[in-house]
């Protein structure tokens, strides 16, 4: 069992990469750090990749794709300043510096709380209600993390992500010469945005029925 379950269908690479940073939570939390916030970079590249209504600032860093006003609206300030935690509390683990078990399950929980919301508006099936559980991480006593052991694992998930964007640059660039495979990621965007302001309408009337 894993508190990001609901990540299975719809979004199974993010599933398996926050999956990989519940287990090391407690157990690594340097690595546990950085698997956060590579997951979180790449749910949010997804968002600007499949939300035609966010537009991609000229940078491609982390930081100032998380500023871009299009993106940063859609959060109160609360959960803007978890996400910013998930990033620096990455960064620091990516620097060699200390992070704690407390900083690393922090970083988890934020996460988590974001990607029930993508679930939430933009996955298939909305997820059911659910509350985070601290009981489903591994417990243990945090392992020896040593400096190669941190770089090869920024390589790998480094590697991961280019990956992906490569990928989705040559499914763009394969769009422009073909209408069919044009008309579909048109269709997939307008039922994206159709979904998400569906639940949005039915989310704010639940809410003001309290």
């Amino acid at each position: 069992m894993s508190n990001f379950s609901f990540l299975l269908a719809d979004f199974p690479a993010l599933h398996a990469d926050a999956v990989e940073a519940e287990q090391l939570t407690l157990l690594s939390p340097k690595a546990a750090a950085i698997f956060c916030r590579s997951t979180l970079e790449n749910a949010i590249n997804w968002l600007y990749d499949h939300d035609p209504k966010l537009s991609r600032p000229f940078k491609s860093e982390l930081s100032t794709l998380m500023h871009e006003h299009g993106f940063a609206s859609q959060f109160n300030q609360t959960m803007l300043g978890e996400l910013h935690l998930i990033r620096k509390t990455g960064n620091v683990a990516a620097h060699g510096s200390k992070v704690s078990q407390q900083d690393a399950l922090a970083s988890l929980k934020y996460l988590f709380r974001f990607l029930r919301y993508l679930a939430t508006y933009y996955g298939k099936q909305t997820p059911a209600p659910q509350a985070f559980e601290e009981g489903l991480i591994p417990s243990g006593k945090p392992n020896a993390e040593s400096t190669e052991q941190i770089a090869a694992l920024q390589q790998q998930l480094a590697a991961k992500e280019q990956a992906l964007r490569e990928a989705e640059r040559a499914r763009l660039q394969e769009a422009e010469h073909n209408a069919e495979l044009r008309q579909k990621i048109d269709r997939q965007q307008a039922e994206l945005v159709a979904r998400k302001q569906s639940r949005e309408n039915t989310i704010n009337l639940l809410f003001h029925c309290w």
